[in-house]
């Protein structure tokens, strides 16, 4: 669940995204994107904002129509043949290989259950598969009563071309919001946000306008961006990590608050490639109080890194504890992953008892799946070693 990334994949993984593909992908299983020369690690499983592409060649933007689905079989509820005027829609496009899609299911089938009387529909298409429709249907009958929204196998990826392709997403889970007009209110990963705007569009009260001036705003700092990053790529793959600390604070300036997500690979870098142990948890306790405090998955990131990274040779338990807590607290105690992450730092710093109740509460929250076997792999070593099994 947690392996090693590379720069030029660092804001998909941030995002808690897998590298979407255009076509179903041939045997062997997909994997995230090549392998080039080492760079600084972080976890798939536990992320941060939305991985957002918009370039003067998207097609699809906010406001617009939402297209047509056009699928080749309905896999569980009801067929939607149309966008009917006054009704809200959730078109998420995930996979099954794809963990942080199924991390999102149980949070998708809570979203429709609060939110169906209210004529929301979510609809889950797949359209990158392996075996293609083969791998779709016995994944959600063994998910059932899990997945419970309205899913659909994409025909012939037209469905993905028509959103993903044309909106520049390149990571899923993505979701598209579409109101009551049948129009595009907004695009961005399930777990970052979803929520609060389907409530708002429901009621009647998401501006398409605003969101869509800061879907450019957001384009804008991208490609001011984009050269530092391009920077810290290369000067992460050439080993330069002092260079690419500063190509990445470089890139932070543009938007802070906004970019955050950075934060991780720079402290990940004064840690593990530099060995800058001080520098690397000062810098941690700045993000953890300041631009990072309200971003759950970053802070989980961080705690998570204190927690496991081999290359870390110094753990300030005290400081990991800190952030997994906030991360917790910001989750509301219902993120699987951060509360393995919480768990985690309880029991390294002596919580044992408390750290095994919430690690029983992960395990359950845990979609089935290699994310599930993890944690209760974790959860029996904790219940060993603190002698309670």
């Amino acid at each position: 669940m947690r392996t090693r990334v590379t720069a030029i994949t660092l804001l998909l993984v941030a995002a808690g995204a897998c590298l979407a593909q255009v076509q179903p992908a041939p045997a062997p299983a997909p994997t995230p994107a090549p392998t080039p020369p080492p760079a600084p690690v972080a976890e798939p499983a536990k992320a941060d904002a939305p991985a957002e592409k918009a370039t003067k060649k998207d097609t699809l933007v906010l406001g617009d129509k939402a297209p047509e689905l056009k699928i080749e079989k309905w896999v569980k509820g009801e067929p939607v043949t149309g966008f009917k005027a006054g009704e809200v829609y959730v078109v998420e496009f995930w996979a099954t290989w794809c963990g942080p899609c199924r991390a999102s299911i149980p949070h998708l089938s809570e979203l429709q259950a609060k939110m169906k009387d209210k004529k929301v529909t979510i609809v889950g298409v797949s359209s990158q598969e392996r075996k293609g429709l083969s791998d779709v249907e016995p994944f959600v009958a063994k998910m059932g009563d899990k997945m419970a929204y309205t899913v659909a196998w994409d025909d012939k990826g037209k469905t993905n071309k028509a959103y993903m392709e044309a909106s520049g997403q390149e990571g899923i889970p993505t979701a598209f919001v579409v109101n009551q007009e049948g129009k595009i209110a907004w695009i961005g990963h399930p777990m970052d946000g979803l929520d609060a705007v389907v409530e708002q569009v429901a009621a009647g009260k998401y501006d398409i306008a605003k969101a869509a001036a800061e879907a450019k705003r957001k384009a804008d700092v991208e490609a001011k961006t984009r050269p530092h990053l391009e920077a810290f790529e290369a000067a992460a793959a050439d080993g330069d990590f002092e260079k690419a600390v500063a190509a990445l604070d470089k890139a932070i300036a543009v938007d802070p608050a906004g970019l955050s997500e950075l934060s991780m690979a720079k402290f990940q870098i004064l840690a593990v490639n530099l060995k800058q142990l001080d520098k690397a948890y000062g810098y941690a306790k700045e993000v953890i109080d300041g631009t990072g405090k309200d971003n759950a998955q970053l802070l989980n990131g961080i705690a998570w890194t204190i927690l496991d990274e081999e290359g870390i040779t110094r753990r300030d338990l005290p400081l990991a504890k800190r952030a997994a807590e906030r991360a917790n607290e910001l989750t509301k105690g219902k993120d699987p992953a951060i509360l393995d992450t919480y768990a985690r730092a309880l029991f390294d710093t002596g919580e044992k008892d408390r750290a095994i109740q919430l690690q029983t509460k992960a395990v359950e929250l845990a979609p089935e799946g290699p994310m599930k076997d993890e944690l209760s792999d974790r959860l029996k070593d904790y219940a060993k070693r603190a002698g309670k099994g």
